[in-house]
């Protein structure tokens, strides 16, 4: 077999192959006795046909399913002595099949783009740090206190920070109520997003087994352009009215919450948390920067084919949760940009792991798992069983290449730290 590869795009080559006699000959005589079992012609029993006859009258007919059958035979053992790192079935655009002479066919295939990263050094990038204040702390305690609440219920009306549970009916302008329209056990919390703080005032006062009428106002364009507000009407029927009691922030505070002695230690472990939980947000915004730099200066065309693919693969995943609201073409729409990022990162990732000599051991890997396993070691069984998957460990293993990288190239950057006050305020920014 004789195979000649030229380049017709970034992404595309044309592989041309040549079988000689020898290799076809093997193929045509199993068509011809195939051929010589089943047909059934007039003077002759069934399979005693004579070759010459088959081949005179079936010929043109038999080199047709033949070719079909050295481009499935071949084609594969052409791509694999090539090298070549095929991402979509080949495209058969030629075929010469003549009597006595080679066997030859041409086809398309799109690879794995072999870019050049040339201007990944030296380049400054922004380390958001976001400044860690005892407000912080506080808001940590707060949402604590909230979750170890004790709920009352009183008998009096409801007043600011109360709950009120009841069943919520939608009533038309004249207060007769909309069938189909109704949510039982409803919650509202008075003065609380995301309803209590909206209608606070219309239910104070409200009792158990009481009715409380409110409205909601809400701005509506008109088809005109205008906007308009709308008046929405309710009626709750109130079941319950609850006085919430947020426990007091002492040391028996602290012990329920886990294991802890005191409330300084409940805050130190907070403010630990918190740092920690900033840092690696802080890092993978970073981690972001950079490959949108490097993406930027690298840029080139993707095959289509990789775009798809993994579209296809996310619209999958996506049409089964219960959550979905758009359209596969409305998918595709608003998540092409961002894959066609992803394949071009995943495919220069590639590319400087190669350069900067990446490679993960199975002690590395084994590693990993043992600090997983001292992370949660109540879940040591669970980790384990799930590692010894094949495709699972070579995802962690993937993983641990993609963070040493990583390493590798903040080590090649002008890394600048810049404190910001609040998540809320990050920007990204590439310093050239």
């Amino acid at each position: 077999m004789n195979t000649i590869v030229s380049e017709i795009g970034t992404w595309q080559r044309r592989i041309e192959v040549e079988l000689e006699e020898k290799e076809v000959q093997p193929f045509m005589e199993k068509a011809y006795r195939s051929y010589q079992k089943k047909i059934h012609i007039d003077g002759f029993r069934k399979g005693k046909v004579p070759l010459s006859i088959i081949k005179k009258r079936f010929g043109e007919a038999i080199r047709a399913e033949v070719a079909d059958d050295l481009i499935q035979a071949f084609f594969k053992e052409a791509i694999a002595k090539e090298k070549l790192d095929t991402i979509a079935p080949g495209k058969v655009k030629e075929i010469s099949f003549e009597e006595g002479k080679p066997f030859r066919f041409s086809a398309e295939v799109e690879i794995e783009p072999d870019v050049g990263v040339s201007d990944y050094k030296g380049f400054k990038v922004e380390k958001e740090v976001i400044k860690i204040t005892q407000e912080d702390v506080k808001k940590t305690l707060e949402f604590l206190q909230e979750q170890k609440a004790e709920k009352r219920e009183v008998e009096g009306g409801a007043e600011m920070g109360y709950i009120i549970e009841g069943d919520i009916q939608a009533l038309d302008t004249t207060g007769v109520p909309i069938v189909g329209e109704k949510w039982e056990n409803s919650v509202i919390e008075l003065g609380s997003p995301p309803l209590g703080d909206i209608v606070q005032d219309q239910l104070l006062g409200a009792v158990a087994g009481g009715e409380k009428r409110f409205k909601i106002v809400q701005p509506e364009s008109e088809a005109d352009g205008a906007v308009k507000d709308r008046e929405s009407h309710y009626a709750i029927q109130v079941k319950s009215v609850k006085e919430k009691i947020l426990p007091e922030l002492n040391d028996d505070f602290a012990k329920t919450v886990g294991d802890y002695q005191t409330l300084s230690e409940l805050e130190e472990n907070i403010l630990k948390n918190i740092k920690a939980r900033r840092e690696a947000d802080a890092e993978r915004l970073l981690h972001q920067r950079i490959a949108d730099e490097i993406v930027k200066r690298n840029d080139f065309e993707v095959p289509p084919s990789m775009v798809e693919n993994v579209l296809q693969s996310s619209w999958e995943e996506y049409k089964q949760r219960p959550d979905r609201n758009v359209d596969e073409d409305q998918f595709r729409e608003e998540n092409r940009p961002s894959v066609v990022w992803s394949v071009k990162w995943h495919i220069l990732e590639k590319k400087l792991m190669e350069m900067e000599n990446i490679e993960v051991t199975e002690q590395r890997v084994n590693d990993e798992i043992t600090k997983m396993v001292e992370a949660s070691p109540k879940e040591e069984k669970k980790i384990r069983a799930q590692l010894k998957d094949a495709k699972r460990r070579q995802r962690l293993k993937e993983n641990i290449s993609q963070r040493k990288l990583m390493e590798r190239l903040k080590e090649h950057l002008k890394i600048k730290e810049v404190v910001v006050k609040s998540p809320m305020e990050r920007k990204s920014k590439i310093i050239t």
